[in-house]
C-alpha cells in the first residue's frame, strides 16, 4: 500500500520505498522555517504607527490647549489606513476662518492630470449633548484634509455644532501613496 499523504498529516518516505514513512503533522509544523530562503515567504504584518495630526484653519489657527489630537496609521504596501481623533478641551480654541484642516502621515498619490487626490474618509462629530451629528466625509485636496457635513458645509468651530469641552471628531479611511 502506498503512503497516504492526506491534507492534515504527511508521511515522509524514509527509505524511498513509498511504503514506509514517518508521520508529520502539518498543522504542528506549518510555521517551521526549514530553509533561510523560506523566511522571505513568511508574511509580516506591519505595526501600527502613531503621528500627531496638525489642526489648522484658514485665518487664526486653532489652539489645542488641554484638548487631544492623536493619529495612527498602518502602511500595507502602497496603501495607508489612518485614524485621527480630535477631542475638544476646556481650554481649546477653534480659531477663526470658518473651517479646519488636518494633515495626513504621507501625501496621497496624485493621479496624472489631476490637482488633488480624491481621497474619501468617513468621519463623525460627537458632542456632549449630541449622540452624533450624522455621517461626515473627509476629503483631501491639495495638501490638506477637509471634513464636510452631509449638507456640504466645512467642519469648523461652529459646524456642525458649536464645539465645547468633550466634543470629538473621529476620522477614518484608507488611501494610496506613490
Amino acid at each position: 500500500m502506498a503512503i497516504d499523504r492526506g491534507p492534515w498529516n504527511a508521511l515522509v518516505d524514509d527509505d524511498g520505498s513509498n511504503l514506509v514513512g514517518t508521520i508529520w503533522n502539518k498543522d504542528k509544523i506549518k510555521t517551521v522555517i526549514l530553509d533561510p530562503t523560506d523566511a522571505a515567504l513568511v508574511a509580516t504584518v506591519p505595526t501600527i504607527q502613531t503621528y500627531v495630526p496638525v489642526l489648522s484653519g484658514p485665518a487664526t489657527a486653532p489652539t489645542l490647549g488641554n484638548g487631544l489630537m492623536s493619529g495612527r496609521y498602518q502602511q500595507l504596501g502602497k496603501m495607508i489606513h489612518v485614524a485621527i481623533v480630535f477631542r475638544y478641551g476646556s481650554t481649546t480654541t477653534g480659531g477663526t476662518g470658518g473651517y479646519w484642516t488636518f494633515n495626513l502621515p504621507a501625501a496621497p498619490l496624485i493621479v496624472a492630470g489631476h490637482v488633488s487626490q480624491q481621497v474619501i474618509f468617513y468621519a463623525a462629530a460627537l458632542s456632549p449633548t449630541l449622540i452624533s451629528s450624522g455621517p461626515l466625509v473627509a476629503h483631501y485636496s491639495g495638501t490638506a484634509l477637509y471634513v464636510i457635513t452631509t449638507a456640504g458645509s466645512l467642519v469648523g468651530p461652529t459646524v456642525p455644532f458649536t464645539w465645547s469641552d468633550g466634543a470629538q471628531l473621529i476620522i477614518r479611511g484608507s488611501y494610496e501613496i506613490a
